[in-house]
């Protein structure tokens, strides 16, 4: 690759919302919604090229026999929302909004807890989403159970503050100087972004769904990052999406590279020290080539086949042919539950208890490819530091010193 190309800023959201790419159908119906798709010819410009068509009112349900396949349902959280829904805790969604129609949101979202976000892209509005991938991410955290709904999110009663960060991006055939003006506003947003949640005393967690690649990192995004976590904040992140995504196609912006260097594979403001990286897996629960694998990497979520908000009237089934680190990013709101359960914990104990408490094959080590291990709520939840759980440290008790038995040097 050109040494030039490489040093330029190189964005992208970690799921088909800002990197445009296509989106693939669900392996039930892919032959028949494909061919739909094709005889209407090329969607709208919207996180999800396929499945989620913008100003749809069509809402997703899946068959039962289809339920095993949805990412949404991999893990049950009933025995964790007996304990808590997040109720009293704030997170903070660096993304690109929230839909509205005539102000009203998404059926799924009616109900849900929005504090008073910001629009740093200069449409002082941030109960706009021209992307639709920001309302998106909002359900997976916040949607409201219904008897008739798909789906609620993962801490239905926690308050989302939308911190809008990007527009929609620019259309594939779009020239060099609009894509290239898109990203310059969406590096610089994203460390404003990160700046006004940390210093929003109301926020708790701090959710970013987006992925710059190692030229992207620098001083300012790193002081933003490290500011909000030394002021108490859980800081999430998406771990990034490899650019050799199944199902998908390279757009202006998804410049992601997979290289055998795991510093070029780190992605920002992921990278950081203690910032939660998050991965995403199947349904199933496996990681593929799909996502990166990195240091980065703190955390398994479920990423693919996500029931989610459409825009502002309907629901539908996105990332469906490769899983999307952006929707597990959100998924691990779950860390709103977390703190509403243990409200006087500092961010670094609640970051701590997500990743001691993840189920993992080894105790006592993380990898590249799943980090610590898959997400675990309850387990978060509950667990009690003693500061003797294999894995990380505690950052509040020290682990004790092995002692020597009779006879060993």
């Amino acid at each position: 690759m050109d040494r030039r190309k490489r040093k330029a800023w190189r964005w992208a959201a970690a799921s088909s919302a800002i990197v445009l790419g296509f989106s693939g159908i669900g392996a039930t119906a892919s032959a028949q919604v494909g061919a739909s798709a094709q005889a209407k010819g090329p969607a709208p410009m919207w996180f999800d090229r396929q499945n989620c068509e913008k100003d749809s009112a069509k809402s997703y349900n899946p068959k039962d026999e289809e339920r095993n396949t949805i990412g949404t349902y991999a893990l049950d959280l009933t025995e964790t929302h007996k304990l808590t829904k997040g109720k009293k805790a704030t997170i903070a969604l660096i993304d690109t909004g929230i839909a509205t129609n005539n102000n009203n949101l998404n059926p799924a979202l009616t109900g849900a807890s929005f504090g008073a976000g910001v629009d740093l892209t200069g449409g002082n509005n941030f109960r706009v989403d021209n992307d639709g991938h920001g309302t998106a991410d909002a359900s997976i955290i916040a949607a409201q159970p219904g008897k008739t709904r798909s789906f609620s999110g993962v801490a239905p009663e926690a308050t989302i503050v939308p911190v809008k960060v990007a527009n929609e991006e620019p259309q594939e055939n779009a020239d060099a100087a609009a894509i290239r003006a898109y990203k310059q506003s969406l590096a610089a947003n994203l460390i404003k972004g990160i700046s006004w949640a940390a210093n929003n005393p109301s926020v708790d967690v701090i959710a970013i769904p987006i992925a710059g690649d190692s030229s992207a990192s620098n001083d300012a995004l790193k002081k933003a990052t490290e500011d909000a976590i030394s002021k108490g904040k859980v800081v999430v992140a998406a771990a990034g999406n490899s650019e050799n995504r199944r199902g998908g196609s390279s757009s202006p912006s998804a410049t992601s590279t997979s290289s055998s260097s795991s510093s070029e594979n780190m992605r920002y403001p992921a990278g950081y020290e203690g910032v939660i990286g998050v991965t995403a897996a199947d349904p199933q629960g496996n990681v593929n080539e799909s996502v990166v694998h990195s240091d980065a990497v703190k955390l398994v979520a479920p990423g693919q086949n996500m029931i989610v908000a459409n825009g502002a009237t309907g629901i539908c089934l996105t990332s469906t042919q490769a899983p999307s680190t952006s929707y597990a990013t959100a998924y691990v709101g779950v860390a709103a539950l977390v703190k509403a359960r243990h409200p006087r914990e500092s961010g670094r104990m609640i970051t701590y208890r997500l990743l001691s408490s993840a189920n993992r094959a080894s105790a006592a080590s993380s990898n590249k490819e799943r980090g610590w291990g898959f997400v675990n709520p309850y387990g978060a939840v509950t667990m009690v530091d003693d500061g003797q759980i294999p894995g990380p440290t505690s950052p509040v008790i020290q682990r004790l010193k092995p002692v020597p038995t009779v006879g060993s040097k």
